[in-house]
């Protein structure tokens, strides 16, 4: 059956009874907490990093060098500084690299510029050349006069005007021995109209020239009349017949002779026929003498009838083109055929028209490689002249765009010589090489020339299906060509950095239009520049261009005086140049060779590895010796050291370029698997000197402590920040450092991490004994808190908050991250709780010291606070409560108002709980060492609770009433209420404590009683039905009892029916299991039921004839649980309650009711119960015994 407390009010209420803005003491505390909560307000924890901001924010980076001199000449800010140094020279030297340079760079060129003159034989070939070119001209609808192309050669080849006159009339006399034709190409035809069933033609072309009188050159002459108009005389030409083609190629030429007289009269008329069926015979008529197209139709008409059954061709279309037209250097280009009645079709035809003279003289002509050669000089004549006049005018880069004259002569030249396109694009091709190896030339001009040359050689090739169109002389003369500008393409790429430099906008322009023009030139066809792919070539030249580049900044950095710090200095330089490349490799020349298919910087980064990585590993396996032998605190260690890490920190940048690199390339780099073997033995010694450093620094620190005010609300000493500075500082050394490989990194960081703990713990312990050492700085008298107690607090609280951001400091997750990948999730996890456990424990010890300090406080100020609360038990009753506690609230303002006005706000609140905690249970003690007080007193105590809560509660302001729920106060505030009661309540409470512990009791080892317990409310009766007992002990010689059970109601007063002596069962002899089945009738008010503490006592004894009867056990069964039935009979329904039976013993704890009834001397109710439950407690131990 389960028992039932009393009831008591909720243990902290602030909002009952709250006297905090009546009590002037009250009214102070609440000042102090609302100020505490204005710095809580600011959001907790975040105000600590503000005042950590504040502690630091009149201290530069200045005056903290100062500050370090003075603890220990620098040590730490003199790396500080190295890193720092290193910084600013690497942002200095990116800056300088971005800066754009306008002085020209240095040419690839590898012959003098020298002026062409001409003299003897060879001016006299050139020029009669010229002189025939210019006379052979045939005549259109141009604007350049002979005479001004005469004017033009003799500038150019520097001819007087007497040999002029010579050479030009010795020329007219063989000019009639020589043939002008027009060279008609019929290249191919496109969307011709379709003629036959099939949708298809058999398209063929008739072709030859027609002269025409004026009034027909107007175009809109009919076609008919055309027909009539042409001579018998003319010659005709025919194509081949394309069977079945509506697009078809032909690529044939034909040559027409031409009448330089008449050509302003004659048009190339081009007639498109589809053959029908028999292309045989067209073939034939193809092939006949057909001498005009009368003579061709009536050729057709007779064979049409055994042939085409009758049927002539049928015609598709035409086309007219006007001799005087066609531009002198030629053409080719689309026409459209027009129909019958010279309307426009949709097809065209694609023709190629060029006038070509033919010398019938050996005097006069020429073979192609001559034509070819002279074609050359005469270009490199015009092009030396114009650059050089060019040049006179004041121009910086001529564009090679020849002058009008200059062009025509050349053009007039190439036609006359029947060179084809694919000569001209070779010609500007040698021409645009060779100037561009003496002069400054435009590059998008050499580009466009390039691609010219391919295309013509891609047309060329297409045309004749193979590469046997090409002669072997052009072949060789593209092939030298190319080759020139390949040798000139590998020496300004083997000195890419000197003459294209990365900062240098126009050389960067020049470089992308070189690599386009040298990545065409590897395109062309039947050009071969050696085994090498233009890759490898590319690789070659830029591999050179790297070895020269770092041996020429090896030995601009080598040292003068070979030293050891010389040596490593001038391996700090040259790393920093090899950065700088690296820098202007991934953000210029990357861009500019991908395209290409170069990975320049792979290839650059690879390169200079394995020149700079064996220089600085053999250097740093000296070192490494020398390291051994130097004593860590001596000026050389330094010295070298800080060398040693700038030297790391140069190789750190070139490291940072990592993520640039394919992982192949990766695998190839000696720098990222060895460098961190050749510093290890490096940072593994400085640390050592940084922890004894830092030991030092912070014992000097507390030397020179000086008191400073944080804010209005906190202060703190010096040798917190220094403390704190010293132990981020190397947090930041760490983090710069940035080690490469996990594992050391891990260990680094697990050493570091000792080292920062063992400095902050050492600082806590040092504050602590001095706070030991001085008594807290108040060891007279009464105690009250100082400020320099706060400070001290301030002070290792400060420290102890560094250390909750060191994983964030040292850079936790990054080495954890990095383990991960090469190690395992598993034993990422295992380092990272390794680091953990480290902080714990040192954070622990911190907060312990803390916790110490504030305990102390509140043991010292215990005292104290027991002297003052001991007006409440001592004042007459007649005195105020509030009056009688005045002196306890004066003396806990004071000193709050101390803490507050010092400490940051976290420390306040934390010895705000220390104080209450501290009140709470002194006036428990006083509760418990006065066991005799009136229940008077013990309310005047409740009621100074009741001022006490609401004081540091402070409208919510204070602590929280959560944290006030304490376990002292809970049994403080019940131990009160208990203590105040009267003795009859109290019975009742101790009647309930019996109850929960028989509720609780698990073994049962002294048997049951089973009862029935019920009301009778009619009756007003309480009816108790005694029924059975089992396993009862043993208790005579016989093995067996002689039981029998008694009852004795409580609270007595309550009922006034039986005597308790009455109230007992009959013996049953010889049994352990007794039969009772008794009842017994008591009167009972209900009232009675439902006071605190009524119950009935159930005792069981052995009868004894001769001696004192033995207790066998006692249980009690609350009323408060008893069922309520409306007649007797019902009784045997109710529930059977088995009481587990148990020897009593006396309580002695001090919050018991019977402890409490027990102090009550003074009451006669009391002492008698107390005598009566003795009596039991002595039976009991009897029987134990």
């Amino acid at each position: 059956m389960k028992s039932r407390r009393p009831d008591t009010e909720s243990p902290i209420e602030p909002e009952a009874r709250d006297r905090s803005e009546t009590g002037s003491s009250s009214n102070m505390l609440l000042q102090l907490c609302r100020s505490a909560a204005q710095k809580l307000g600011i959001g907790g924890y975040k105000l600590d990093v503000k005042q950590q901001q504040a502690m630091e924010r009149d201290m530069t980076q200045e005056e903290r060098n100062k500050r370090g001199k003075e603890l220990d000449d620098g040590f730490f800010e003199g790396y500080t500084d190295t890193f720092d140094k290193h910084d600013r020279i690497q942002a200095e030297r990116r800056q300088k690299g971005d800066e754009e340079l306008f002085d020209e760079p240095a040419s690839a060129s590898s012959a003098d510029v020298a002026a062409i003159v001409l003299e003897g034989a060879e001016l006299e070939d050139v020029y009669r050349a010229l002189l025939r070119t210019v006379q052979y001209r045939v005549k259109t609808a141009d604007t350049l006069t002979t005479a001004s192309m005469h004017e033009y050669m003799q500038k150019v080849l520097r001819v007087s005007d007497q040999q002029h006159a010579a050479w030009m009339d010795s020329e007219t006399r063989v000019v009639e021995h020589s043939r002008q034709v027009l060279r008609v190409s019929i290249i191919r035809g496109t969307k011709l109209p379709a003629k036959d069933s099939n949708d298809m033609s058999d398209p063929f072309c008739v072709l030859g020239l027609v002269e025409l009188p004026p009034r027909y050159l107007d175009g809109k002459s009919k076609t008919k009349k055309v027909q009539k108009l042409v001579k018998d005389k003319s010659k005709l030409h025919t194509t081949e017949v394309i069977a079945k083609n509506l697009n078809p190629e032909w690529n044939q030429s034909f040559d027409i002779d031409i009448d330089l007289s008449t050509v302003q009269k004659q048009v190339l008329q081009i007639d498109v026929w589809d053959s029908d069926e028999d292309v045989t015979s067209v073939k034939s008529a193809v092939k006949a003498n057909v001498e005009s197209v009368a003579g061709f139709f009536r050729y057709v008409g007779q064979v049409g009838e055994t042939v085409f059954g009758g049927a002539k061709p049928d015609f598709m279309g035409r086309v007219f083109i006007p001799l005087q037209d066609i531009p002198e250097e030629g053409i080719e280009q689309w026409y459209h055929i027009l129909n019958r009645k010279q309307r426009q079709l949709e097809g065209k035809l694609r023709i190629g028209l060029r006038f070509v003279v033919q010398h019938s003289t050996r005097k006069c002509s020429v073979s192609f490689e001559d034509a070819f050669s002279e074609h050359v000089r005469i270009h490199q004549l015009f092009s030396a002249y114009e650059s050089q006049q060019f040049a006179e005018s004041g121009g910086r880069r001529w564009d090679m765009k020849l002058s009008s004259l200059a062009t025509r002569l050349l053009q007039l030249h190439a036609s006359q010589h029947d060179l084809m396109s694919l000569e001209e694009a070779l010609v500007d091709w040698i021409i645009v090489v060779e100037h561009h190896e003496l002069y400054d030339v435009d590059y998008e001009y050499m580009l466009s020339v390039t691609n010219r040359l391919r295309q013509e050689l891609d047309v060329v090739l297409q045309r004749a299906g193979n590469g046997d169109v090409l002669d072997c002389a052009t072949v060789s003369k593209l092939t030298a060509s190319c080759l020139r500008f390949h040798e000139w393409c590998f020496r300004a790429l083997s000195k890419l950095r000197v003459i294209y430099p990365a900062n240098h906008k126009k050389a960067l322009i020049k470089l992308g239009a070189v690599l386009k023009c040298l990545e065409v030139v590897y395109r062309f066809p039947v050009v071969r520049l050696g085994e090498e792919s233009l890759v490898e070539f590319l690789n070659g030249a830029l591999q050179k261009s790297t070895a020269d580049w770092f041996e020429r900044q090896e030995a601009l950095v080598e040292p003068q005086v070979k030293t050891d710090d010389s040596e490593i200095q001038a391996f700090v330089d040259l790393a920093s140049d090899v950065v700088l490349d690296l820098y202007q490799a991934v953000k210029v020349y990357r861009h500019l060779l991908k395209p290409v298919g170069v990975d320049y910087v792979s290839l650059v980064y690879k390169d200079l590895d394995s020149l700079l990585s064996p220089r600085i590993e053999a250097r740093m396996r000296n070192f490494n010796k020398l390291l051994k032998e130097v004593d860590v605190n001596s000026d050389e260690f330094k010295v070298l050291s800080t060398a040693s890490f700038q030297l790391y920190l140069a190789l750190k940048e070139i490291y940072k370029y990592k993520p640039e690199l394919p992982t192949s390339v990766v695998a190839e780099v000696q720098l990222f698997t060895k460098m961190h073997s050749w510093f290890k033995p490096l940072v593994a010694r400085w640390f050592e000197l940084a922890n004894v450093k830092a030991i030092c620094r912070i014992d000097r620190a507390i030397e020179l402590d000086q008191v400073r005010r944080v804010s209005d609300t906190a202060m703190h000493s010096t040798s917190a920040v220094d403390t704190v500075q010293c132990l981020l500082q190397l947090c930041e050394l760490w983090k710069r450092l940035d080690w490469p490989v996990p594992e050391a990194a891990f260990l680094f960081v697990l050493n570091l991490t000792d080292v920062i703990c063992e400095g902050a713990l050492h600082y806590g312990n040092r504050l602590h004994g001095i706070l030991e050492k001085t008594g807290y700085y108040d060891d007279e008298g009464q105690f009250d808190v100082t400020e320099q107690l706060c400070i001290t607090l301030n002070n290792i609280h400060y420290v102890q908050r560094t250390l909750s951001n060191l994983a964030d400091s040292l850079g936790w997750d990054k080495v954890i991250e990095d383990i991960a990948r090469e190690g395992g999730t598993e034993a990422a996890e295992r380092n990272r709780a390794s680091l953990i456990r480290r902080i714990s424990s040192t954070d622990d010890d911190l907060v312990g010291k803390c916790h110490v300090i504030v305990t102390r406080i509140g043991t010292k100020m215990g005292v104290d606070i027991r002297g003052y609360l001991q007006p409440l038990v001592s004042d007459p009753e007649s005195v105020d409560v509030e009056k009688s506690i005045t002196g306890l609230m004066d003396y806990l303002s004071s000193n709050l108002q101390t803490l507050s006005n010092n400490l940051f706000i976290d420390i306040f609140k934390l010895i705000l709980f220390e104080i209450y905690r501290v009140c709470v249970e002194k006036m428990r003690d006083i509760v418990v060492d006065k066991r005799n007080l009136t229940p008077t007193v013990y309310n005047r105590l409740l009621e100074a609770i009741e001022i006490i809560v609401p004081f540091f509660y402070s409208n919510g302001n204070g602590l929280s009433r959560e944290a006030m729920e304490i376990n002292q106060f809970k049994q403080l505030h019940r131990l009160l209420h208990m203590r105040k009661k009267k003795t009859p309540d109290l019975v009742g409470q101790y009647f309930c404590e019996i109850a929960e512990e028989q509720d609780q009791k698990r073994v049962v080892d002294r048997g049951t009683l089973t009862v029935q317990v019920g009301f009778i409310a009619p009756d007003k009766m309480l009816c108790v039905k005694v029924l059975n007992g089992r396993n009862l002990p043993v208790m005579d010689p016989t093995g067996s009892s002689d039981p029998f059970a008694t009852l004795e109601l409580f609270p007595h007063y309550a009922f006034q029916g039986k005597p308790s002596s009455e109230l007992k069962t009959a013996v049953q002899k010889e049994t352990t299991t007794p039969l009772f089945d008794e009842t017994f009738l008591v009167p009972c008010e209900p009232s009675t039921l439902t006071v605190e503490g009524a119950a009935i006592m159930f005792t069981c004894y052995d009868w004894d004839r001769f001696t004192k009867n033995d207790l066998m056990g006692e249980a009690v069964c609350l009323l408060s649980a008893v069922e309520t039935v409306d007649s007797e009979n019902k009784v045997d329904h109710l529930t059977q309650i088995m009481l587990p039976l148990s020897l009593p013993s006396e309580p002695r704890d001090p919050h018991s009711a019977y402890y409490i009834i027990e102090s009550r001397t003074w009451d006669k109710a009391a002492v008698e119960f107390i005598k009566m439950r003795k009596k039991t407690f002595k039976s009991a131990d009897a029987e134990r015994k």
